[in-house]
């Protein structure tokens, strides 16, 4: 019997020896997977010499965002999308093409390329039958697994490096063709622009309520594909979510009184399994995946990135309010401090590494970054943003997602979701 992953896999396969080899004129000589396999499939692939004889036929123009593959070149990498996660097929390629971009200007006074090069693309398609990004294989080790055993001042060297390439990115002056907040995407002329963001919420939007309220509204309307939630119809929960975003005193008042103007390039998923380093140096020398990139405030990234760790910014969650504490204090205090100052010090989570998250802030703070302790009202943005996406959680839209969770940690998950819903609304007065 045919094993129809196996059968899957040998299918990309042959696609990507057909595309080298009619588009780009080389032959693969080897194809062999790397990492894991999540929201796209990533191959690396080892090239025969360029000869003449299996040259294309035709010169095509290139696409937007790509530099020709170079002759001399003998290896690459090639992403093809994995449809079956909850992203927006139709925009997913070219907005991650468009944020490598945007991203290789914003780090190009580096002495080092640490952005890869596109040297081609396309979204799904009757003619190449996948979504594909053909991308420079740059060199460099993962440590996201090894980083725990490095002494603390390897994991400060690494973290400064983190803090620094961050600090770049806050301090990078967007191109005027990029107006307002969203994906990205290109115009006719091949000049980045804003477009709707890959996790479906739509976009782009003028400015930073807007797309707040965006994604709002596109969360309830989420909820009604999802069965087992049942529109969090269960005990009038829907209704107050409803007053909420329609009320003066809602969601739009909460909005109101934040002022993050600055639109800011946002990576989306900066954290140490996306970033490669020198194994001798730990100097950084690749930042990769480019999927969820988009633009928002300096804010937004500390609520998609740094997991790994200990940077992002939670909201109110019981679990999670030592830890908001002291990313909002600089960590002023001990961490028994935080844990004693919180309203439910047994809930509080054990799996934080409370030396690396403090180490983290300390670099953040030596590079002069915009963080979550030295912007604004950064914590009551974060109890929104939170309060936002937990009113549909992204994994509930994945089909991947949804078949290896059990009907038991489905209702799990349900209770749980709706008691921090029904939290939130009660400490804004609905």
């Amino acid at each position: 019997m045919v094993d129809p992953v196996n059968e899957a896999a040998e299918q990309r396969r042959g696609f990507i020896r057909n595309l080298l080899d009619t588009k780009y004129g080389r032959q693969v000589s080897e194809c062999k997977t790397l990492g894991r396999d999540s929201n796209n499939y990533v191959y690396h692939v080892t090239l025969l010499p360029f000869t003449s004889e299996f040259a294309p036929p035709t010169k095509e123009n290139l696409e937007h965002g790509t530099v020709k593959l170079p002759e001399g070149i003998n290896e690459a990498v090639i992403r093809i999308s994995n449809t079956t996660v909850a992203l927006d097929e139709t925009v997913r390629t070219e907005n991650e093409v468009a944020a490598i971009t945007l991203f290789q200007r914003a780090l190009s006074n580096n002495s080092t390329r640490i952005i890869p090069l596109v040297y081609g693309w396309s979204p799904a398609s009757s003619l190449t039958g996948y979504a594909y990004i053909l991308q420079q294989h740059l060199p460099g080790i993962s440590i996201e697994h090894t980083f725990k055993d490095l002494s603390l001042t390897q994991k400060r060297e690494v973290l400064n490096c983190v803090a620094k390439v961050l600090r770049q990115i806050q301090d990078y002056e967007l191109p005027k063709s990029v107006e307002g907040y969203g994906g990205l995407g290109f115009d006719e002329k091949g000049q980045v622009i804003t477009g709707p963001l890959t996790v479906g919420f739509g976009g782009p939007w003028n400015d930073w309520k807007g797309m707040y309220l965006g994604k709002y509204e596109a969360q309830l309307r989420n909820l009604d594909t999802v069965g087992f939630l049942g529109g969090w119809r269960e005990n009038g929960l829907r209704d107050r979510l409803e007053a909420f975003f329609h009320s003066e005193n809602g969601v739009l008042k909460l909005l109101d009184e934040f002022k993050l103007t600055s639109p800011t390039a946002v990576h989306g998923d900066f954290d140490l399994q996306n970033i490669l380093f020198d194994k001798d140096t730990l100097e950084i020398t690749a930042l990769l995946d480019f999927e969820f990139s988009h633009i928002g405030s300096p804010l937004d990234e500390y609520f998609w990135s740094f997991n790994s760790i200990h940077g992002l910014l939670p909201g109110l969650e019981h679990d999670e309010a030592a830890m908001r504490a002291a990313l909002l204090s600089a960590f002023s205090s001990s961490r028994s401090t935080y844990i004693a100052g919180s309203p439910f010090p047994e809930k509080i989570r054990t799996d934080y590494d409370w030396e690396v998250a403090r180490t983290w802030d300390e670099e953040l703070g030596r590079e002069g970054a915009k963080k979550s302790s030295n912007i604004l009202g950064a914590g009551d943005v974060a109890a929104v943003y939170w309060f936002i996406e937990n009113i549909c959680l992204p994994r509930f839209l994945s089909e991947k997602a949804m078949k290896r969770t059990s009907e038991e940690d489905k209702l799990r998950l349900k209770r749980e979701i709706s008691e921090v819903l029904d939290m939130c609304l009660k400490f804004w007065g609905f």
